[in-house]
């Protein structure tokens, strides 16, 4: 479903937000 696509992206994105602040930080 493209619903459940555009939510994965989303967490996708969140997660990578995440990690690389954590790693910049």
């Amino acid at each position: 479903m493209l619903l459940n696509d555009v939510f994965r992206l989303v967490c996708l994105a969140f997660f990578c937000l995440e990690h690389g602040m954590t790693d910049f930080l």
